[in-house]
């Protein structure tokens, strides 16, 4: 024989809301924190540039003038005599992009610091593997108040070359500083 267990009828519980407000406002204070970072990042980090009209100087962060020559591309550099005369050749889908530039130093401690501002925020710099040319890269040994020329090579994209902006002056570290890209006249 069977007994019976009286069971009582269920009841239905009561619609607690503070789970359901503690879940919304971790996801608000995690959507807060993303935004203020993306906002943080975007300002400070990307590459922020004005180009300049043709062929204007511009001045580094220790006020010496610089401007640019020519900007010439090309997949094959030569080196000079000194280092064999042999050829630079790019990598595969890469193009090289000379810029002769000249520049009259005003400090004796400045190092002269360019990079090649591109589109969409890009920055190229000095290919490395570059070396050996006819002019020098880097300014750190020109003559004080005497224009001297000069010549980088950056390795670049061949999709990017109709896409580049100019040289820049990389030595102003400041996130609110918009960078002068300079151009050879025309």
């Amino acid at each position: 024989m069977s007994t019976r267990v009286p069971v009582r009828p269920l009841r239905r519980r009561r619609f607690d809301p503070r789970p359901w407000l503690a879940l919304w406002c971790v996801l608000m204070l995690s959507a807060t924190y993303v935004g203020g970072w993306a906002y943080w990042s975007y300002t400070h980090l990307n590459l922020r540039v004005v180009q300049r009209p043709p062929g204007e100087p511009g001045l580094t962060s220790k006020g010496s003038s610089f401007r640019v020559l020519s900007m010439v591309q090309s997949p094959v550099l030569a080196r000079s005599a000194d280092y064999g005369g042999e050829p630079i050749t790019a990598d595969e889908g890469m193009t090289f992009v000379a810029v002769t530039f000249e520049v009259t130093r005003a400090v004796d401690d400045e190092l002269c610091l360019f990079n090649l501002a591109g589109a969409d925020g890009r920055s190229y710099e000095n290919s490395s593997k570059v070396y050996g040319r006819e002019l020098r890269a880097y300014c750190s040994d020109f003559p004080v108040g005497e224009p001297t020329r000069g010549e980088l090579a950056f390795e670049i994209p061949r999709s990017q070359v109709d896409r580049l902006i100019g040289i820049y002056d990389t030595s102003q570290r400041d996130w609110r500083t918009r960078h002068n890209a300079l151009t050879p006249a025309r």
